[in-house]
C-alpha cells in the first residue's frame, strides 16, 4: 500500500501479487484490488476482486473496492448494487454510506448523494465521522470548494487517509485545482 499511495503502482502491483501467492486469504487478495484500483486498471481489479468474493462472499471490503472499480468503469447499476450490499452489512458505518453516496454522484443522481451526506451528518452526532467520507461525495459531485474544505478537515484532524490522498480515484476530480495540489505538498506529495 505504501508503494501505490506514492504512485510506484508496477512495484506495488508486483508485491501485493506476491502477497497472493503467499497468503490465500481474501485480505490478501482484496489489498491486490485495491492496488489495481488505486492504479486505475479497473478490470484487472475487477477481476480479482470476483474471484476473492467467489470464494468469500461475505468479506465486504472486497465487495466495497469491486463497486468502486464498476463505478469508475462507468458501470454504475453493479456499482450501486454492490455498495447497497457493502451497507447493509453496516448501515451506520460511515465508510460504507459515503460509499454509496460517492456511486450516486459518480452516477449523476446528486440527491441521492446529498441523502447520503445528511445520513452522514446526523450520524456525526452519535459517532466520529471523519471529513473523509464527506470529502468524497462532495468530489464525487463535482463540488470542488466543499471537497476541499472537508480535506483541510482531514488536514488538520491528521486524517489516515491523507496517507493516498495523491493516488486515491475519488479524488481525481480536485487534482486541476491548484488547493488540492498545494495540499498534496503539505502532506509531503508532489502533485
Amino acid at each position: 500500500m505504501l508503494l501505490a499511495s506514492v504512485g510506484r503502482f508496477d512495484e506495488s502491483i508486483a508485491e501485493a501479487r506476491r502477497a497472493v501467492e503467499l497468503d490465500l486469504s481474501p485480505v490478501a487478495s482484496t489489498e491486490l484490488g485495491n492496488v489495481l484500483y488505486r492504479a486505475r486498471r479497473y478490470d484487472e481489479a475487477v477481476a480479482v476482486l470476483r474471484k476473492t468474493l467467489d470464494v468469500e462472499p461475505n468479506y465486504v471490503s472486497a465487495r466495497a473496492y469491486l463497486s468502486l472499480c464498476y463505478s469508475m468503469l462507468g458501470r454504475h447499476e453493479e456499482a450501486l448494487a454492490e455498495a447497497q450490499r457493502t451497507l447493509a452489512a453496516a448501515p451506520d458505518y460511515p465508510d460504507f454510506v459515503s460509499l454509496v453516496g460517492c456511486v450516486y454522484g459518480r452516477a449523476g443522481q446528486r440527491e441521492q448523494a446529498r441523502r447520503c451526506l445528511q445520513k452522514l451528518k446526523a450520524l456525526s452526532g452519535r459517532v466520529y465521522v471523519s471529513p473523509s467520507p464527506i470529502s468524497g461525495i462532495y468530489a464525487s459531485i463535482g463540488e470542488v470548494d466543499a471537497a476541499m474544505d472537508w480535506l483541510e478537515k482531514c488536514y488538520d484532524e491528521r486524517v489516515a487517509t491523507m496517507r493516498v490522498l495523491k493516488t486515491d480515484p475519488i479524488c481525481d476530480p480536485l487534482r486541476h485545482d491548484a488547493r488540492f495540489n498545494a495540499l498534496l505538498r503539505r502532506v509531503g506529495f508532489t502533485p
